[in-house]
Formats: structure tokens, sequence, C-alpha cells
């Protein structure tokens, strides 16, 4: 839950600012990886980099990962689930593709481990990752002009909400 001062100091911060989840006690005593959400946006794009100086310099290793959450039921009962499967498949196949464009365009390195993780909802989804001890999630806003720096989309406030590892927000 983000309670009034996280959500002033997410949209308002020029550096990163990280939130970690209600009774969070990792054992590692440092970072061992960086997962970065990646939705295969202009800005998304830019926080992948950004993930990669970040870890490079922290001497850890980067996942890219994407979401792929059905959400809530988007058909009549009388077309059936199979309709909502067949565009979640089609959704993770993109998803995939795009994931690999990273390596194939040289943006990440061979080493850089890529995801596509699906859900019924984000909760399931996010809890569904094998999240190391140590792990931090990164993700990136959306700049939103002088008076409120970023914005946190809705896909992004959900996976803040839902995460049960420390999520680093990097403003755009």
């Amino acid at each position: 839950m983000i309670g009034s001062t996280a959500d002033w100091l997410l949209h308002s911060s020029p550096v990163p600012v990280a939130v970690s989840p209600r009774g969070y006690g990792a054992d590692a005593r440092r970072l061992t990886r960086l997962t970065c959400a990646y939705c295969a946006n202009p800005e998304s794009f830019d926080v992948v980099t950004r993930c990669l100086e970040h870890a490079k310099r922290f001497g850890i290793p980067v996942r890219v990962i994407t979401f792929a959450v059905r959400g809530r039921t988007m058909y009549p009962p009388e077309v059936g689930l199979h309709a909502e499967d067949s565009i979640l498949d089609a959704w993770t196949a993109q998803a995939r593709e795009n994931l690999e464009k990273l390596k194939t365009d040289g943006v990440i390195g061979e080493d850089v481990a890529l995801q596509v993780v699906t859900g019924n909802d984000w909760g399931e989804a996010l809890e569904s990752v094998d999240w190391g001890d140590g792990e931090i999630l990164a993700l990136g806003t959306s700049p939103r002009g002088d008076i409120a720096r970023v914005f946190l989309g809705s896909r992004a406030t959900k996976i803040v909400r839902h995460s049960p590892v420390p999520v680093l927000v990097l403003p755009g």
C-alpha cells in the first residue's frame, strides 16, 4: 500500500526511489540481482539501459521481465475462456519476441536472463516469479511536467502494490 508520503515521493523525486513491501526482510546483506520490468515502449527501453548501468556498478546480474496479466474477464461467458487464452498466448509470444529483440539489437548481452510471466491477476503473476533473496525489481515512470515529475501508470502501480520484493522506481 502506497501512502500519501510515498506517493508524493514517487511523483516528485528527481532520483530513484525504492519502496519495500510491508514486512519484507531479506537475509541477504547486499543486492544479488536486479530485475527490470520491460513493456516494450520508449520509456521502458531507457529503463533497461539504466538497469544495466546500475547492475554493472554493483556487480550483479540482470534479468529483464515482462508481465502478461489476464486481468478481468474480457468477454461474456458464452464466448468462453478459450478466447481469452488465445489472446494471452498471442500477447505472451509477442512479449518473448520483444525481449529477444533486446538481445538481437545488442541492447543487452547474451548473459542477461529474459522472462515472460503470466497470471490471472497481478498478485498471481508477481508471486509466480522466482525471486532471489536480495533481489530488487526496477521499473520506470513517464515524465509529466514540472508539477508532477513522474507518473506511475496503472500497470506500474499494480506492480508496486503486489511485488513481494523491493521496487526501485526510476523517474522518467
